[in-house]
């Protein structure tokens, strides 16, 4: 069973499920771009970060947990016309030791199986390191 769904969306539908609790950044001013995190309701959560930093689109969740005592899931969407904003890493790293980061961030890296590297794939290089 599914308890925690992450979606990088094209439309985000203002559809409440009454199971989860559902956090979004919609970008309403264009067609595509949001980003949703949608958790069931049993499970202690609260969105603690909600930006749209130089068309970066991020939104972070704490999730409380007995064995870790929180940890935070990130979804970011960067555009493929826009460099990653390297300041909204920084910030994530520094909510939560324990972290999942999740997204099209449009990176192409010759590393990671892409035919080439863009400059996303250099900046989120220089990010992993």
């Amino acid at each position: 069973m599914i308890k925690i769904l992450h979606l990088n969306i094209t439309s985000i539908k203002k559809h409440k499920d009454e199971l989860l609790s559902r956090f979004s950044n919609d970008q309403l001013d264009k067609l595509g771009g949001g980003v949703l995190l949608a958790i069931k309701e049993n499970i202690k959560c609260y969105e603690i970060f909600n930006k749209t930093i130089e068309k970066n689109v991020i939104l972070a969740v704490k999730i409380e947990t007995k064995i870790l005592k929180s940890i935070l899931i990130a979804s970011i969407y960067v555009p493929s016309t826009v460099k990653i904003h390297l300041n909204v890493f920084h910030e994530l790293y520094k909510m939560n030791n324990n972290r999942i980061i999740v997204g099209d961030l449009n990176a192409a890296l010759l590393s990671m199986g892409s035919r080439k590297t863009n400059t996303r794939g250099r900046q989120l290089q220089e990010i992993l390191k």
